[in-house]
């Protein structure tokens, strides 16, 4: 299946880091990795994360406490990551 990160996923990955960076640049690297790796075990198991509302998953990465939010396009073949977020975040926050 193909996979895109839509440019709220990529501005959250992009705002974790930054965040992460300036406490722990090695930590926020590992993070970072382990975000963009998810796209990779979702195209393997497109199911893994339970379904939501609007047939939106989540999936907790390994480790990390952040929730990566994807849609499967069955009919396209396609996976759209469509956010990052922090577990303890409300869902719909924007902060």
């Amino acid at each position: 299946m193909r996979q895109r990160l839509t440019p709220q996923a990529l501005a959250d990955v992009e705002a974790v880091a930054a965040y992460l960076e300036a406490r722990n640049p090695l930590g926020a690297r590992r993070v970072e990795v382990a975000i963009q790796d998810a796209p990779i075990l979702i195209g393997r198991y497109p199911e893994i994360g339970p379904m939501g509302r609007q047939r939106v998953r989540p999936l907790a990465l390994p480790r990390y406490p952040e929730l990566n939010f994807y849609r499967v396009d069955e009919p396209a073949d396609a996976i759209a990551i469509l956010a990052v977020r922090h577990a303890a975040r409300k869902p719909g926050s924007r902060s």
